[in-house]
């Protein structure tokens, strides 16, 4: 058996929007305690006082998640707000942990990954998934998926994103337990008998002609066809 809980809160104070999350998961859940509780929240939270307040009130056996631009669910949307899902399960297996400085070494956050996976022989369950959740504003996440899935040997279906900060690049985190951290990733391995679908469908559509990136700055995009990137977006604006 598999139950779920989506939920969403717009209260601003960390402590307040964290009980209202628990308290509606513990309605939706009905009897049952969550395995994990997966979080995403405005950078307008005290990230602390909001992850501790989920963790009283719903007492999960995981919690993870990042900070977030914009959240949403199928009823409710906002941009300073606060959004989980909770699951309970019977069949599925979830395990979690937590790498850092990955700007300094994304073969050592890797490994620190791999170390809360299952073995690579071991073959209990037919499905082997993880979701991983990155400090986006630390750069290197595709370079870190490409090493998950060749320490792994492509036995993983990897899938997340990158922690936002309401489009101010300037800070963005990533949760594990009660704690935010920054230039870190959160995985969550997600064991199953049946196939689990991921989909992507941002919606984006590509606008002006095509570009050639001419210089960067680690994440920092300087130049487009020669000219300056910000001289650009600024006649396109």
């Amino acid at each position: 058996m598999t139950k779920s809980a989506i939920v969403f809160t717009q209260q601003n104070e960390g402590n307040a929007a964290g009980k209202e999350l628990g308290e509606k998961i513990i309605e939706k859940l009905v009897d049952k305690t969550p395995n994990v509780v997966i979080v995403f929240a405005s950078s307008v939270y005290d990230y602390a006082a909001l992850l501790r307040s989920i963790k009283e009130t719903c007492i999960p056996g995981i919690l993870v998640g990042s900070s977030s631009a914009g959240e949403f669910t199928s009823n409710d949307f906002g941009t300073n707000s606060a959004c989980a899902i909770a699951l309970y399960s019977t069949e599925l297996q979830f395990r979690a942990g937590i790498g850092e400085a990955i700007t300094a070494s994304r073969d050592k956050v890797a490994d620190e990954l791999l170390n809360v996976l299952s073995p690579v022989h071991d073959y209990q369950y037919q499905y082997y998934s993880a979701m991983v959740f990155a400090d986006a504003l630390s750069g290197f996440t595709d370079e870190l998926i490409e090493l998950l899935t060749e320490k792994t040997t492509g036995k993983y279906q990897f899938f997340g994103g990158g922690a936002g900060d309401n489009a101010n690049f300037q800070k963005t985190h990533v949760f594990y337990d009660t704690e935010a951290y920054t230039d870190a990733a959160v995985i969550l391995e997600i064991l199953s008998n049946k196939p689990i679908g991921v989909g992507a469908a941002h919606g984006w559509k590509p606008v002006g002609s095509r570009m050639r990136v001419t210089e960067t700055d680690g994440m920092k995009l300087v130049s487009l066809n020669g000219r300056s990137a910000v001289e650009l977006f600024k006649d396109h604006a």
